[in-house]
């Protein structure tokens, strides 16, 4: 059959980057103009092309069929698919690519530095085009673990399993991907385009496909730059004649702050002025209407009916003059116009905000000073609106294209810890996001995670997240301390001067004297303050000494000590002055040393 082209309004043509939705492929920067006036509209010229596939016919059923997709989708039968043919039962062939000197060469840059994003790019395309399947299921696997923002990606990853045939794996992929990036609407646009020819066939598709539809508007229906979803769900349902659901989809759409919200209105306007208006809303609302065009005029000879025969004469509506169905249509329209009105304002208070956004997708280069102020801006306008739906979405929204900064993943955290107890899933769900995909090596937000899961009471957990960001990022003092800390406040004691042993065997041998000396000074406390053992305090400050001859703070240490005991430890306060005095310390050290050895004579010396 022919497939039935649905013009779907946007905002700009996007370039299939696998990056995001809105990257223009012209040369002008989207939005490059600030609309300082009342009337803030959306000027929508351009279209993409959404196909929306037609019912089969009968004789079609179990053979090859086209589905509507941004491109012509073809499933086949089971007996069909490519697997099954001979030409994939060459799996020797097929290993022998796996394992070729060309796919190693494309995998070694990335093996090298998994963050190198042109190496993965290569791979990528290397796969795609050499068709042997396990290589590019690991390749697109790995690159998605690291890169899960890329929308182009998951639509790539899905259209090759497609093309190989494998239905069920191609349906997985794309839930993958929508739970990586809900917010995506191309990638849900492209999603239920498959979807619509896939179950075109079935028995219930309509009802299935409208879930579908439902489930989308859900996920990212209040999102700014959601118009393409909603006007597909709308030229869906209008292809189907479903004109009371398509009403119904706009008394929604309407309310929602949206780029193209005047583009909207301006469709509403047309579908109304185009349908008889008993066909595009229910019963009851027609009533209603026509109750209230009388009180203010007469039209015709309606007036002068009882109030009993309205249903009547709205079943005969086909025979009204075209003065009456306009006024009616004006009616329909000038109830949603209020509502339109209300939502303008609410557009008007976004528009700077989202007019700044010049890179809403996500991207490995750094984003520009602005744009990062334009983010913060926008978050604490929005936050102090108070709207807890549309903050969520904005601060998803702005991890999008913010992926890789801490700073907007912990003012996330942070606002969902003032949420309350019932926020706790959604607080862990954004920690794991943050740590194990995007912030694997950033400690700030791990050693929050850690804290949060501590104070949870999930011990194991937060000595596996310190324990991982330690394994990727070593020799960090704080997460060393972290680490030892939580074994100290769990009791275990033993495991703690096991970790103060281990890290200063390994600072020892790095020969990082700052490092070393503080893990020194800390296992020194920790044994007389926490173990009650002076002296093997004290043996541990003298070691360190014996590395670090020249270390003003050792030797003040051993100073505290003997201050800490009871009483006062005179003679190893005495040895550990002379010892500073007798090193090779620069001579204002000296000088302080002797200053404060006077002083405590003067202070606690016996005679």
């Amino acid at each position: 059959g022919s497939e039935a082209i649905v013009d779907v309004p946007v905002e700009e043509k996007v370039l299939d980057n696998g990056f995001g939705e809105d990257e223009a492929i012209t040369n002008e920067e989207p939005n490059d103009t600030a609309e300082t006036k009342t009337d803030v509209e959306m000027k929508e010229k351009e279209t993409i092309e959404v196909p929306v596939a037609e019912e089969p016919p009968a004789e079609e059923v179990g053979k090859k069929r086209k589905l509507s997709a941004s491109e012509t989708l073809e499933i086949q039968a089971p007996s069909l698919a490519k697997e099954d043919t001979p030409e994939a039962e060459e799996k020797p062939a097929k290993k022998k690519k796996k394992d070729s000197p060309e796919l190693a060469k494309a995998w070694k840059p990335v093996k090298e530095d998994p963050t190198d994003f042109t190496g993965w790019t290569y791979l990528l395309q290397y796969v795609d085009q050499e068709g042997e399947l396990e290589s590019a299921r690991e390749a697109y696997d790995a690159f998605l673990s690291h890169y899960p923002y890329c929308y182009g990606y998951w639509k790539k990853y899905a259209d090759y399993e497609r093309r190989k045939g494998n239905v069920d794996v191609c349906d997985k992929v794309f839930e993958r991907g929508l739970k990586a990036i809900p917010l995506s609407v191309d990638l849900w646009v492209h999603y239920l385009t498959y979807f619509i020819g896939k179950v075109s066939m079935d028995e219930d598709a309509e009802q299935r496909v409208r879930e579908q539809f439902e489930r989308a508007i859900d996920t990212c229906g209040i999102e700014f730059r959601s118009s393409r979803l909603w006007e597909y769900y709308i030229k869906w349902e209008e292809e189907l004649k479903n004109f009371k659901r398509v009403t119904s989809l706009y008394d929604r759409l309407l309310r929602i702050p949206t780029q193209a919200y005047n583009t909207h209105f301006e469709n509403f306007q047309e579908f109304v002025n185009n349908r008889i208006p008993k066909e595009i809303l229910p019963m009851d609302d027609l009533v209603e209407l026509k109750k209230e065009m009388t009180k203010k005029t007469d039209v015709g000879e309606d007036s002068k009916k009882p109030p009993g025969v309205e249903e009547s004469d709205l079943a005969a509506m086909e025979s009204w003059s075209e003065e009456q169905l306009k006024a009616l249509r004006d009616k329909i329209i000038e109830k949603r116009k209020k509502i339109h009105q209300a939502n303008e304002i609410e557009v008007s208070k976004r528009w700077a905000y989202e007019d700044g956004i010049k890179r809403p997708y996500f991207h490995v280069k750094p984003l520009e000073k602005g744009q990062l102020k334009n983010w913060q801006e926008y978050l604490d306008w929005e936050v102090s609106q108070g709207i807890d739906n549309r903050i969520h979405i904005l601060f998803e929204r702005c991890l999008i294209a913010c992926a890789l900064y801490e700073d907007f993943w912990m003012r996330y955290v942070y606002y969902l810890e003032t949420k309350g107890p019932e926020y706790e899933s959604q607080l862990r769900g954004v920690f794991e996001r943050a740590c194990t995909i995007h912030l694997k090596k950033k400690p700030n937000i791990h050693m929050k995670w850690a804290t949060f899961e501590e104070s949870k009471g999930d011990f194991i957990k937060a000595g596996e997240i310190l324990t991982q960001l330690e394994t990727l990022v070593p020799d960090l003092l704080q997460v060393m301390y972290r680490r030892i800390n939580l074994e100290r406040r769990l009791g275990r004691l033993s495991e703690a001067e096991a970790l103060y042993k281990q890290y200063l065997d390994r600072l020892r041998a790095n020969s990082n004297s700052f490092m070393y000396t503080n893990m020194v000074i800390k296992y020194a406390r920790f044994c007389y303050k926490i173990l009650g053992d002076f002296q093997k305090g004290i043996d541990i400050v003298n070691e360190g000494i014996e590395k670090e001859k020249d270390s003003p703070r050792l030797y003040m240490q051993l100073v505290d000590i003997g201050m800490q005991r009871q009483p006062i430890d005179e003679t190893l306060i005495l040895l550990a002055f002379e010892k500073a005095l007798s090193s090779d310390m620069e001579y204002d050290q000296k000088l302080m040393f002797s200053q404060r050895k006077i002083e405590f004579l003067e202070d606690f010396g016996i005679n």
